[in-house]
């Protein structure tokens, strides 16, 4: 993510960004870009990353 994008970001997530869930485990920091949370956290999703697996940020 670009800096100058991080406000838009954070306006869209403030808004509810296209969605929330609910984490089903805990993932913990493998690599340095990871997200980190904690099982029944609730995130809120941004968008979705298009792949072979079902990923969103």
């Amino acid at each position: 993510m670009d800096v100058a994008e991080l406000p838009c970001w954070t306006r869209f997530a403030a808004k509810g960004g296209i969605g929330k869930c609910t984490a089903t485990h805990a993932c913990v920091f493998e690599r340095n870009q990871d997200l980190v949370f904690m099982k029944d956290d609730v995130i809120t999703v941004l968008m979705r990353v298009p792949s072979v697996y079902l990923i969103y940020l």
